[in-house]
């Protein structure tokens, strides 16, 4: 980023991917995605990896506090930080433009309950501390569990 990114995306979707105990930390892992618009997928995307307090596979599981840390610190209610971890990206027709957005290298995510969707919170920091901030309701949510793809 050259400077501060600061949205509210309404009626966007999320995408919740369930990876069990990735981490053997005990805890559930999930990756959060983040979209404005699918079908095809356009716009400001997130990925977020989060390791929630509990191994369920359920929307309930991953509703929460994360604050962003480093692998080697991550712990329930955390996510992972850094080139290695959560991302923000810029989306054209399904394909991430690479050159496009940054990584989360700091800061939190929330994600709540707001009524018949989901809030998601975000106020982060990329590696030149621009600020990444905002907000995506989520009206359309999406859960898959990988983990017993394996």
């Amino acid at each position: 980023l050259t400077e501060d990114y600061i949205f509210a995306n309404e009626g966007a979707t999320l995408r919740a991917i369930y990876y069990g105990d990735y981490y053997d930390l005990g805890y559930g892992n999930w990756e959060i995605q983040l979209m404005e618009t699918t079908g095809p997928i356009n716009g400001a995307y997130f990925s977020i990896d989060i390791v929630t307090n509990s191994m369920d596979y359920a929307e309930s599981a991953f509703i929460g506090e994360y604050e962003g840390v480093a692998e080697s610190s991550l712990a329930p209610n955390t996510f992972l930080a850094g080139k290695d971890g959560s991302q923000f990206r810029i989306v054209e027709d399904d394909y991430i433009v690479n050159e496009s957005g940054s990584y989360l290298f700091e800061g939190s995510v929330k994600i709540e309950q707001n009524g018949g969707s989901i809030l998601v919170t975000i106020d982060c920091l990329d590696d030149l501390g621009h600020k990444i901030s905002g907000t995506y309701d989520c009206s359309s949510i999406e859960m898959y569990d990988w983990n017993s793809m394996q």
